[in-house]
């Protein structure tokens, strides 16, 4: 039994290990009975709503039913966590602090898949985030547990493995962290040669036109630079596609004289987002990286200090 400064070490370990598996929740709030009724699913999605819109857009999709199930999930299991956490000996409230790592999961999940169609746009390594999210949420339950238990009972290989797998997480933000300082260099190139290749297949490959069409709706955007740039690809008459106008007349086609035509382009308002969510991103990624180190010199003095005790007996 660990005794003075040791026997605050650990209860401070305990606290840490508490506020670190509880906090890493991300909420996803999908809308009601209707995005079953009318196919529509109504997203906010906290880590990556702001990269494409400040506020929540509706998509028409035919994941939306499953996604609808798997929000209201991601509630009941935020909700379900409450004051019994706080007692290391009861099952059920590991258990439920375990259920953070699964929301941690789901919800990489889940962004991969709602943000999938703009997959056209940016390169492969722009998901690595959300993927990130789905092994540290795999690595959050064994955390969690090794973490509390090995506080509380004092068990030396418990504090260790919560020690490595701390420092593991630590690794993984912080690559994650400088990986988004480092790629608002490369966005601009990245979404010029994108947008410049599927701006010409708009006609030819109903995948990109179906991107092309959500991404013009919720930037509020049209074309790469400008709306004159679909007359460059094909469109004739001043047309350019519906997904251009806030709103088109019955009986009606979009238009450059459109009173209701976005002027703006997209590959300014998407570069903007992408740059200043990263740079946020990063910065969330490493501060919250250096925090956990704090959590290792806890479990580390800890540990050291159980060692001795077992050898002086």
């Amino acid at each position: 039994m660990v005794s003075g400064g040791m026997a605050c070490v650990k209860y401070l370990l305990f606290l840490f290990n508490l506020i670190f598996a509880v906090s890493n929740d991300r909420g996803i709030t999908v809308s009601g009975q209707d995005a079953i009724e009318n196919n529509v699913l109504r997203r906010s999605v906290p880590l990556f709503g702001p990269l494409f819109s400040a506020s929540p857009r509706v998509v028409r999709t035919g994941r939306a039913q499953a996604l609808l199930y798997i929000g209201q999930a991601f509630r009941s299991s935020i909700w379900e966590s409450n004051l019994d956490t706080l007692c290391p000996s009861n099952i059920e409230a590991r258990h439920r602090r375990s259920i953070t790592g699964i929301v941690f999961i789901s919800v990489g999940g889940v962004i991969l898949v709602v943000y999938s169609g703009y997959s056209n746009f940016v390169d492969s390594w722009f998901f690595a985030a959300p993927l990130l999210m789905i092994v540290v949420g795999v690595i959050v339950f064994l955390v969690s547990f090794f973490g509390c238990c090995g506080a509380v009972k004092e068990n030396h290989c418990m504090i260790i493995t919560f020690s490595v797998l701390l420092l593991l997480i630590f690794a993984l933000e912080l690559g994650a962290g400088i990986t988004g300082y480092m790629m608002r260099g490369e966005v601009a190139n990245m979404l010029e040669n994108r947008l410049n290749d599927t701006l010409r297949q708009y006609e030819l490959n109903p995948d990109i036109r179906r991107s092309w069409d959500i991404m013009q709706h919720d930037l509020q955007c049209c074309g790469m630079n400008n709306p004159a740039d679909w007359l460059h690809v094909g469109f004739r008459d001043n047309t350019v596609p519906d997904s251009c106008c806030k709103e088109i007349p019955a009986q009606s086609r979009c238009d450059l004289n459109s009173i209701h035509v976005n002027s703006d382009g997209c590959m300014m308002k998407l570069q903007s987002a992408i740059e200043n969510n990263a740079m946020i991103l990063g910065g969330v990624g490493i501060g919250v990286a250096l925090i956990q180190l704090i959590g290792v010199v806890f479990a580390c003095c800890l540990a050291r200090s159980i060692r001795r005790e077992y050898e002086t007996v």
